[in-house]
């Protein structure tokens, strides 16, 4: 049965796995088969691997659930964890590849629509 979230920001979901971790696993796997570099690869592991610790804290699991709220929270926690700008910028270009991996690349735009720009927040640059 198709699962349907309409809110602020639209995702329509056909039944496919939503657990955020798997899709980051995913995410990463993709990668590596694509070749890029071993510093490259690093990069998103790191940078991931923070968003997952902070989605863990908050007990956020599914992909779904990332809100631009939520995302403006990330933003602010890595401020408050005294993170400087640039890596804060460097963490939100790991998230927006990896989101954009997800929604565009994965998915083609055939069975979700998303506006990834209500959830990315001006005060990440």
């Amino acid at each position: 049965m198709a699962r349907t979230t309409n809110t602020q920001w639209t995702i329509t979901k056909y039944g496919q796995d939503t657990n955020l971790f798997t899709w980051i696993e995913a995410f990463l796997v993709d990668r590596k088969a694509q070749g890029l570099s071993e510093g490259t690869l690093n990069f998103y592991q790191k940078k991931l691997k923070l968003f997952i610790e902070y989605c863990e804290a908050m007990l956020l699991n599914q992909i779904t659930e990332i809100s631009p709220s939520f995302f403006r929270e990330y933003v602010l926690y890595l401020e408050d964890t005294d993170h400087n700008k640039a890596w804060r910028y460097a963490c939100f270009r790991g998230l927006k590849t990896f989101l954009y991996w997800w929604i565009d690349g994965l998915h083609q735009g055939k069975n979700q629509s998303i506006h990834l720009d209500s959830i990315i927040s001006s005060r990440t640059a």
